[in-house]
């Protein structure tokens, strides 16, 4: 297989499109285009059609390349193409590549998915890195098999249930195998036995065989592109992915021959194919506008090689140390705690700033734009900040074989970083400390600012506040002083920069109106406001301790119980109880330690009162959850009948049964509150169900308070420190500039706050 040519120009970091791409994505760029390259020689080869897909079609449309904020390349096969592909890589690929399916490797439990990979791990041998054009990393491409649809609808609905019937056992079998490694042997047991039925029916309702040599999940997933595969073409108009089909129906499904024919188009300095109808093909997906770019991250946090380069978490940071301290065992250092804040002598606040080559390389493409920022930032508050840098130093391999070589990797930023720290330190903008002297630097400072590193951990044991920088965020992106974007300032904002501006609070679903005043939640951000219907007055109430402070849809309805009001979780793990009279409130941790296999999102859809007891009814969470009010105590009722996802809003009581409606099936769950037992009725009604889902949305609507012009007032010292005691867990103030509307600024108030406890 011919090893692709790339000009050394290609590497050089550049912005398109306005977004920013440095060495390490394009080297990574790179090597995806020599396995693409390698896959279409094999497919050339065996007469294999092959189509860019998802946003690497996107992407040679638009940009005739890599969609600038995308790291991966996506292609799709229909039908036998794809089996043929998996026939002949087989044989032909296997010395150069891993073949990431079920049928190959044991450990591969992607039940849609496919990959033609590089290696399972990082590399960084002179052999490696000659192949994969400086590349270390494990990359590869993914294939996306299309399967046909049958026209007899009677055997598209038999293959759709078999799949369901695969899906709850491979996710029953999930939560059979955290059970156990939580050692709750009893919830794992009565698992098992559901298991055990569910694979007799399945071997009888399709003639696979399970065995005992490969892990369960594994074999679910070579069983699911087995029926996938049921129809052959000459019974089919249409094709699709299966699980697509599950999850969004019928508008997933695409005319068989829209893949017949296919026109190239160019993808950096190679050609992918497409189908010749892409208008079709694009706004079938996408809708009208695919062509207007939309800057988001790819599927998966981008960039996905992060969690590669962060195996080196302590390497960078020990090696560094242990160099600029002249061999001394770094791992014995035992940093001073230091005296109480209170009794600290710095006039200034002295922020201890580290930066780590490995984060360095994750975010080379913003590095040198974010240390000018942080530089000119505290120039300008030099009279109340000072800075103290610890910048790590970009190691090199020749004396450390077990660290990728950054001289390869990334010259042109190493090149800048240290002609920045020269630049540093002839401006005299701060202290530059490279003497290694952790001690030192830990007790001269009040607050760390910076990567996550060894270094912050050591500070953090002093109990002083610890803030994580984000690479991708300015403190003068918007020009504005801190003086004077603080002057502005009226209401806590999201994001974690300098405050631009007023932001007022959105309101979603959780909002109860009671005597013309609506109670609610923000949906953008914590805090439980009133607003006045009449005048439009929004004050703020109350933070959430322990919730994320910009947190989305952290509540995502509100009930009545009594005279209070119940304010159901979505994002975050506690219920609200609040009652408007007295004004008072009470928090009642309701997590329950059960892996979600859909995300964190969204927990809960509804909740009923049932003698003085409430009972919270899962949307994701798989279980209904039993609340006494009065003690806080909370039990969990799991469903282990279904693994469905519930509709928020469509929970209805009808004396003493609760029922759910499914949003994805014709299931619907009971909860049956005297007995305090769960069970799923089948194939229920649209007819009966329709006017029920109405009548809840009407009801809901009486107490929305969206097109609200709000007038805002409230106390905003009292918001942050509110979110100050939130964060202050006894080990340091962590924050993340990504996750917390908390700007740098305050977290310097922070210091002084804490002073005058």
């Amino acid at each position: 297989m011919a090893h692709l040519k790339i000009s050394p120009d290609f590497f050089k970091e550049e912005v398109r499109e306005g977004f920013p791409v440095g060495e390490m994505m394009k080297r990574n760029w790179a090597a995806q285009l020599q396995v693409l390259e390698d896959v279409r020689e094999l497919c050339d080869k065996h007469d294999i059609k092959w189509f860019a897909y998802s946003g690497t079609a996107l992407g040679a449309v638009r940009h005739k390349g890599f969609i600038p904020w995308d790291d991966d390349i996506d292609i799709c096969m229909v039908g036998e193409d794809f089996i043929k592909f998996l026939y002949y890589a087989k044989d032909e690929m296997d010395e150069r590549y891993l073949h990431l399916s079920p049928y190959d490797r044991g450990d591969w439990d992607q039940r849609t998915i496919f990959r033609i990979a590089n290696t399972d791990h990082l590399c960084y041998t002179p052999e490696h890195l000659d192949e994969w054009h400086n590349c270390p990393l494990a990359i590869g491409t993914d294939i996306f098999p299309f399967y046909y649809v049958p026209r007899d609808k009677r055997k598209e609905d038999f293959i759709l249930d078999l799949l369901r019937k695969v899906e709850s056992l491979y996710h029953l079998n999930e939560y059979c195998i955290n059970h156990i490694k939580a050692g709750d042997a009893e919830a794992a047991k009565a698992q098992e036995d559901l298991i055990a039925a569910s694979i007799i029916g399945l071997q009888q309702d399709t003639g696979f065989t399970f065995t005992a040599d490969r892990p369960l999940g594994n074999q679910l997933c070579m069983l699911f592109d087995q029926i996938c595969r049921f129809t052959v073409e000459g019974e089919a108009d249409y094709v699709v992915r299966y699980n697509s089909l599950m999850e969004y129906g019928e508008a997933t499904k695409f005319p068989k021959d829209l893949f017949y024919d296919s026109t190239l188009y160019p993808f950096e300095m190679i050609e992918v194919p497409l189908p010749k109808d892409i208008e079709y093909f694009f706004i079938h997906q996408y809708g009208g506008n695919y062509m207007t770019p939309m800057r988001t991250g790819a599927a998966h946090d981008y960039p996905y090689f992060s969690k590669q380069i962060r195996m080196f978490q302590t390497k960078f940071e020990i090696y560094d140390w242990v160099e600029k301290q002249g061999g001394s065992d770094f791992l014995k250092i035992d940093p001073p705690e230091k005296e109480p804040l209170s009794e600290s002598k710095n006039e200034k606040t002295v922020v201890l700033y580290y930066t780590s080559a490995r984060e360095m390389i994750i975010y080379g493409e913003y590095v040198i734009n974010k240390l000018r920022d942080v530089f000119k930032y505290f120039k300008e508050h030099k009279d109340t900040m000072s800075l103290y840098w610890c910048p790590g130093a970009f190691i090199g391999s020749e004396k450390h074989t077990d660290l990728p070589p950054l001289e390869r990797i990334t010259p042109e930023l190493k090149e800048q970083y240290e002609k920045l720290i020269a630049e540093y330190k002839e401006l005299d903008l701060g202290i530059c400390d490279e003497s290694g002297n952790l001690n030192k630097a830990i007790d001269s400072c009040d607050i760390y600012y910076g990567d996550e590193s060894l270094l912050q951990e050591f500070f953090a044991k002093t109990g002083k506040p610890v803030y994580i920088q984000d690479y991708h965020i300015l403190w003068d992106k918007d020009s504005v002083s801190a003086e004077d974007a603080m002057i502005k300032v009226t209401f806590p904002p999201t994001g974690s920069k300098i405050f631009s501006g007023e932001l007022k609070p959105v309101f979603g679903d959780a909002a109860y109106i009671k005597d013309g005043k609506g109670y609610a939640m923000a949906s953008n951000m914590n805090g439980l406001f009133r607003v006045d219907k009449n005048d439009g007055i929004c004050e703020y109430l109350h933070f959430i301790k322990g919730e994320s402070a910009n947190g989305s849809e952290l509540y995502t309805k509100a009930v009545p119980f009594g005279e209070k009001i119940v304010f159901i979780p979505g994002s975050a793990n506690q219920l609200v109880i609040y009652d408007p009279k007295n004004n008072t409130y009470k928090e009642i941790d309701v997590y329950i330690d059960i892996i979600n296999p859909w995300c964190d999102q969204a927990k809960y859809a509804d909740c009923v009162e049932y003698e003085g007891k409430l009972y919270l009814f899962g949307e994701r969470y798989n279980f209904v959850v039993k609340v006494d009010p009065e003690t806080g105590e909370t039990i969990a009722f799991d469903n282990e009948q279904s693994d469905i996802v519930w509709m928020r809003h469509a929970a209805f009581r009808e004396g003493g049964l609760v029922r759910i409606i499914s949003a994805v099936s014709n299931d619907m769950l009971t909860f049956n509150l005297r007995k305090e037992q769960i069970f799923v009725q089948k194939s229920y009604s649209k007819n009966k169900v329709n006017p029920i889902i109405a009548k809840l949305a009407e009801e809901k609507d009486k107490h929305s308070l969206k097109g609200i012009n709000l007038n805002l007032k409230g106390d905003f010292d009292r918001y942050k420190n509110g979110a100050f005691e939130s964060f202050d867990t006894g080990k340091g103030m962590i924050i993340k500039e990504q996750d917390d509307w908390i700007s740098f600024e305050e977290v310097v108030r922070y210091t002084e706050w804490k002073k005058a406890k």
